[in-house]
């Protein structure tokens, strides 16, 4: 690609935009998805206030709050004594520490948090 500006020109390389390209592109196919933009044939998912779009949604958001609130207390449990680390797998004993366990933990309790406040948010506006 070559860029004029009045007096100036800058040619950018293509190849090192390739994969920002090929991400893009992964992107908006699956945001094509979330938008349900190929369902219009459905009457459940014709527009944005239809029950097949909500109950879809709030299902999904509801099964990954339940295996985040499953992995967080597991992985509370580990963390008093209660659990043993290995119960995770003991081929992943070597390389499961404190630091992957607090980790693991944070990144759960913030899954838990968002889907708690969009299912809250869709019960309130739904």
């Amino acid at each position: 690609i070559i860029i004029i500006f009045t007096n100036i020109t800058i040619s950018i390389q293509m190849p090192h935009f390739r994969p920002l390209t090929l991400l893009g592109n992964k992107l908006t196919s699956i945001q094509s998805i979330l938008a349900f933009e190929k369902w219009n044939a459905y009457p459940q998912f014709c527009n944005d206030k239809t029950f097949g779009r909500v109950a879809l949604i709030a299902c999904l958001l509801a099964s990954t709050l339940g295996v985040h609130l499953v992995l967080c207390l597991h992985l509370m449990l580990v963390r008093v004594g209660i659990l043993d680390v290995r119960l995770l797998n003991g081929r992943l004993e070597q390389w499961v520490g404190e630091d992957v366990i607090q980790l693991a933990l944070q990144w759960s309790v913030y899954v838990i948090v968002l889907c708690t406040f969009h299912l809250g948010e869709f019960f309130m506006t739904a």
